[in-house]
């Protein structure tokens, strides 16, 4: 029965589109054709989602609104537990300021006049963006390509200080004042996922490349999990300055994600929200990145570049450590 109503709600759609009754629609000061980014996640998503929202409504022409149901729906991470908020127009004020107002908070009737993006995570239909025509972005399209030609203005737009303690204050000075390095370490609900693919050997050799190609480095690092880098991790980098970022918020990540922003150069996971914080860096930051995003075979071809940037190091997950016993 659900795939018939489906079947019947696409014949619809097409017969909807075929007929341009959005447009009657607009006449009748019912609906405005729009581009509808479904936002939903942690922050790195939450931007993600954003810039690409963004950089679609500058190629049809037509203004971008976001369907936010998530975060009244569920606002759970990978695991179930509910951590994720919405923090997109909370912590970057161009955002606030300009699309403050164009926000569904329950799903939104403005879908059903758009074409439904491919469902899936690396690429969306390419046919649907045309001059005028409404898009609905129904998921995760985490693709560098797909933000590249409007990337300095994302920059700008990404831009925020935010209110920091005296003892994140210091923290950010000895960023400042150092050769700083992040390391992200994204576990936690990536635990047991098709996601957790960054190995113990994948950190100590990517600390290890980062101090032959820096002098005198300090590793400045930030996880959802901290003993896993006391256990895992910090007894095979002996030498090294590291600082580790201890108990900080799931639940509003934007000092982590300010400090991590603010390090000169970066070791991410396969984790959005280190990789936003590597993409906002000065081009002169050396950044260290996975060579694999996920373990999911049917996706390895899609996103095999979906995240890899000219200037960015790739270091394989899988290899062994190097001179390092990692046992």
């Amino acid at each position: 029965m659900k795939k018939i109503i489906r079947f019947a709600v696409t014949i619809a759609r097409r017969l909807f589109y075929q007929l341009h009754l959005y447009h009657i629609a607009n006449k009748m000061h019912i609906y405005t054709p729009r581009i509808v980014a479904l936002v939903d996640g942690g922050l790195g998503s939450q931007m993600w989602q954003f810039a690409l929202g963004y950089s679609i409504s500058k190629k049809v022409g037509l203004p971008l609104t976001f369907e936010t149901s998530f975060y009244t729906v569920s606002g759970r991470d990978c695991n179930g537990k509910k951590n994720r908020n919405l923090l997109l127009f909370d912590i970057f004020p161009v955002i606030r300021e300009q699309y403050g107002n164009n926000i569904e908070t329950s799903k939104s009737y403005l879908t059903f006049f758009c074409d439904s993006t491919k469902r899936t995570t690396y690429d969306y239909t390419p046919s649907l963006l045309m001059p005028g025509r409404p898009v609905f972005l129904s998921q995760y399209y985490a693709n560098s390509k797909y933000i590249q030609e409007n990337c300095q203005e994302l920059k700008k737009i990404f831009q925020f200080t935010p209110c920091m303690n005296a003892e994140e204050t210091a923290l950010l000075h000895q960023i400042e004042r150092t050769n700083s390095c992040m390391v992200h370490i994204r576990k936690g609900d990536f635990v047991g996922l098709c996601l957790d693919v960054c190995t113990d050997a994948y950190y100590i050799n990517a600390i290890h490349k980062m101090a032959e190609l820096e002098n005198d480095v300090d590793f400045f690092i930030f996880s959802n999990d901290e003993t896993y880098f006391e256990k895992h991790i910090e007894p095979h980098c002996q030498g090294y300055k590291f600082h580790i970022i201890k108990q900080r918020s799931e639940e509003n990540p934007s000092i982590d994600f300010y400090l991590m922003k603010q390090c000169k150069h970066a070791i991410i996971s396969n984790s959005g929200f280190s990789w936003m914080a590597a993409w906002l860096k000065e081009d002169s930051a050396r950044v260290i990145m996975p060579d694999r995003w996920n373990n999911d075979s049917t996706r390895s071809e899609s996103s095999k570049n979906a995240f890899y940037h000219q200037k960015w190091l790739k270091l394989s997950v899988n290899l062994k450590c190097n001179g390092v016993d990692c046992s």
